[in-house]
């Protein structure tokens, strides 16, 4: 199972990105909710957690996802929130 966490905003992309990698492996994609709140069950109960990040990420945003590196016991793949051109993927 693929955990896609975020920081509730457009995630189409990152949503596309996690449902490629995890049809890849036979696997499926559960929404793991906001950076801000990472529930410990959602990211547990993963195999990979991705996190969307956009090229406007704060710095609020990357402290949320260096906590999230810090605690988590899975692997995270960071993915792109949307594609850089506005579109869908």
């Amino acid at each position: 199972m693929l955990t896609l966490v975020h920081g509730g905003g457009a995630v189409t992309a990152a949503l596309a990105w996690a449902e490629a990698l995890a049809s890849a492996f036979g696997g499926v994609v559960r929404d793991g909710g906001s950076t801000e709140t990472c529930p410990r069950d959602a990211v547990n109960g993963a195999s990979l957690v991705a996190v969307a990040v956009s090229a406007e990420t704060d710095h609020v945003t990357g402290r949320r996802a260096a906590s999230l590196l810090r605690n988590c016991d899975r692997p995270v793949l960071f993915v792109p929130a949307r594609r850089a051109d506005g579109g869908h993927p």
